[in-house]
């Protein structure tokens, strides 16, 4: 897994931006996914920059056959151990929980460990995309073959 640790201070998020536009630039995914991931961690960052200003953001991702996963977790800046506070469900998690179920296509948050877990499938993208493209192909090709067999 490759990670990037942010502190939670506004002045970071331009970090989070840079490494999610690289991040999408490699996959291949930059016109496709990279709104969704980046709002998704934006919104993210931002509840915990109004959660626990100061802390460590760490972000791992991996990629898998079911697409990018991220998981997110918290640090002590102080400790350099993984944070044991715990989320506060309230309206501000209620907005974030809306938007992360909204653009990911599996999430999972662990309110006490102040862990959270993102699915962005891309392999479903490009199969869905190549699934396209090869049928084109094969209705092109009919056409050609019909025409060239009718002699027109």
């Amino acid at each position: 897994m490759n990670a990037i640790e942010l502190k939670i201070d506004q002045s970071e998020y331009y970090r989070l931006e840079g490494y999610i536009e690289q991040l999408c630039y490699n996959m291949n995914v930059q016109s496709t996914y990279y709104a969704n991931i980046l709002t998704a961690l934006g919104h993210l960052f931002d509840f915990y920059l109004r959660f626990s200003p100061g802390e460590i953001m760490v972000i791992a991702y991996d990629l898998s056959e079911d697409g990018v996963a991220f998981d997110v977790e918290l640090k002590n800046r102080e400790s350099n151990t993984y944070t044991d506070n715990q989320l506060v469900l309230d309206s501000d998690f209620d907005e974030l929980h809306f938007v992360l179920s909204s653009l990911t296509d599996s999430m999972r948050i662990d309110p006490n460990e102040l862990e959270v877990s993102l699915l962005f499938n891309i392999r479903g993208y490009f199969n869905t995309m190549a699934t396209r493209r090869a049928h084109q192909l094969r209705a092109y090709y009919s056409r050609t073959t019909q025409s060239i067999r009718s002699g027109t």
